[in-house]
């Protein structure tokens, strides 16, 4: 999806002020976090980080009901990390990043209320953020590839 289109990004952040981060991530070897903080860094806009965490996308895509399909199974399959963090006190936020696009003025993004239930049963909270198409960092065109 490019940067400026319309659609989804689905991420699953986890953070603790424990040292149970270092010991979560060797318990799921096969993890591959998208980003990985330490606390005490310094953040994009230069504050100290108060915790250390991971974000682990889940999925994108400019429909919603195939996104959130693919983030619920993907959610299930990691319910046994958010169970082993929970014991560690690491805390899990589940982000979906909504862009309306230029020809949109709204996204509509519903989460029927057992999605809800069974986050909150396993303690993941939910964030929804959005941006407009205009504030987003526009990505460098790829070259076309010329075949011989």
């Amino acid at each position: 999806m490019p940067n400026d289109a319309a659609g989804f990004v689905c991420v699953l952040r986890a953070s603790t002020r424990s040292s149970g981060l270092r010991v979560l991530l060797r318990s799921f070897p096969k993890l591959r976090p998208e980003a990985i903080w330490k606390r005490g860094a310094s953040d994009a806009f230069g504050r100290k980080r108060k915790s250390a965490g991971f974000n682990l996308f889940l999925a994108s895509g400019t429909d919603w009901k195939t996104v959130g399909g693919a983030v619920r199974r993907r959610l299930r399959a990691l319910v046994p990390l958010v169970e082993r963090g929970r014991e560690l006190r690491v805390t899990f936020v589940l982000d979906v990043g909504v862009t309306p696009g230029e020809r949109y003025r709204y996204r509509e993004t519903r989460f029927p209320a057992e999605d809800l239930a069974r986050l909150a049963a396993f303690g993941v909270e939910l964030l929804v953020t959005t941006q407009p198409p205009s504030v987003q960092a526009k990505a460098p065109r790829a070259r076309p590839v010329r075949r011989r």
